[in-house]
C-alpha cells in the first residue's frame, strides 16, 4: 500500500495516482478523477459554481479567453491571481490595482498557461476543516480550525519557511456556523468524487459568510499542518488517523 505524501504536480494530479492503479497498488487519498478536479482551480471553481456552492466571483484566463478579451471591470480590487494548477500557493500574486495585473499573470503563466482570477475576500478569517471516508458509513468531518497568516495572505513562506502563522484551534465561531461550514465541506468532498481524506479551506468575511476556497487531497502531515491537528483537537489521535486512512485504502 502505497502513501503518496506528495504536493502538488505529479503528486496531487493524478499521475502518481494512475501509477498505483495502473499496477494495482492500493493508495491513499482520492482517485485519479478526483486528483485532477480539486487540484485544477479553473475546472473546481466551475463545478463548485454550478452546484450553487459561493465561491469567491472569478474570471479564467487561458488560450479561449485571451488577455485581450479579459473583462476584469466585472471584478473588485484587490484580486488574486493563481496559476490553475500549483499547490501550496505557488506562483500566486495579490494584486491591488489594475497596473499590477499584467505582471501577476505572466508569473502565474510561469507555472500554467490557464490562470485563475478572484476577488479578494477583504479582511477574511481563513478557516480549514479535515474530512475522512470513503462512503455514507465511513464519512467524518472535524472541528474548523482558523489560520491566522503571519504574511499578507498564507503564502508559501508562511506554510513552510518562516513558521511564523499562528492558528486557531478549534476556531472560535458559533456553533450554527460551524456546522454550515462542516455541511458544505462534507457536500464538496462528495462532489468532487473525494475518498479517503481532504482538507477543506474556506474564507469568511466579516459578516461570517462562508465561501469556499479549495480542496486540498494530500493535506500537510508537517509538525505544524492543520489536517492532523484538526483531528487531534477533535478526538482522534495522530496514530488512530494514520491506522483509519490505510484502512481506507485498503
Amino acid at each position: 500500500m502505497a502513501f503518496p505524501v506528495l504536493h502538488g504536480l505529479g503528486g496531487e494530479d493524478g499521475a502518481i495516482q494512475g501509477f498505483f492503479k495502473t499496477l494495482n497498488i492500493p493508495y491513499v487519498g482520492a482517485n485519479l478523477s478526483s486528483s485532477i478536479i480539486c487540484l485544477n482551480k479553473a475546472i473546481f471553481n466551475q463545478l463548485m459554481t454550478m452546484a450553487g456552492i459561493r465561491k469567491p466571483k472569478f474570471v479564467i484566463l487561458n488560450e479561449i479567453k485571451s488577455k485581450s478579451s479579459l473583462q476584469t471591470n466585472q471584478l473588485k480590487y484587490p484580486l488574486f491571481v493563481k496559476p490553475a494548477t500549483t499547490g501550496s500557493s505557488v506562483g500566486i500574486s495579490k494584486v491591488k490595482s489594475k497596473n499590477q495585473l499584467s505582471q501577476a499573470i505572466k508569473k502565474a503563466n510561469k507555472f500554467d498557461p490557464t490562470v485563475v482570477i478572484e476577488e479578494a475576500v477583504n479582511n477574511c478569517r481563513e478557516v480549514e476543516i479535515s474530512v475522512l471516508g470513503n462512503s455514507d458509513k465511513t464519512y467524518q468531518v472535524s472541528l474548523p480550525g482558523r489560520v491566522i497568516p503571519h504574511n499578507e495572505f498564507y503564502d508559501y513562506n508562511d506554510k513552510y519557511l518562516d513558521g511564523k502563522a499562528d492558528f486557531e484551534l478549534p476556531a472560535k465561531l458559533p456553533m450554527q456556523k460551524i456546522k454550515e461550514i462542516q455541511k458544505i465541506a462534507l457536500t464538496a468532498y462528495k462532489l468532487a468524487g473525494c475518498s479517503g481524506l481532504a482538507r477543506v479551506d474556506f474564507l469568511l468575511d466579516k459578516n461570517l459568510k462562508v465561501y469556499l476556497n479549495e480542496i486540498n487531497t494530500m493535506p500537510g502531515f508537517t509538525s505544524i499542518s492543520m489536517y492532523p491537528k484538526l483531528w487531534e483537537i477533535s478526538g482522534l489521535a495522530y496514530k488512530e488517523l494514520i491506522a483509519k486512512l490505510i484502512n481506507l485504502a485498503l
